[in-house]
């Protein structure tokens, strides 16, 4: 069973609710992505392992925005 943050743990129906969620909804792609963000930052996985892998993903998250933010400054 696959899931949204490759962990085993996170369920893929906390996957699909952010898309049958967002269905029907005129949202830009960022929008999306960061309804997304939201719904697995409140998601509390039980097995140390996943927990791990979750904050090495939600940190690689992070620098990945600040690098966007960066570069979106750069472009003014």
């Amino acid at each position: 069973m696959g899931s949204c943050l490759g962990c085993p743990c996170a369920s893929s129906s906390l996957c699909l609710l952010g898309i049958v969620q967002s269905v029907g909804k005129s949202l830009t792609f960022e929008q999306s992505v960061r309804e997304a963000i939201e719904l697995q930052r409140n998601y509390r996985c039980k097995n140390p392992v996943c927990e791990t892998q979750v904050w090495k993903l939600r940190h690689e998250l992070d620098m990945a925005q600040l690098n966007v933010s960066r570069l979106k400054r750069l472009l003014r």
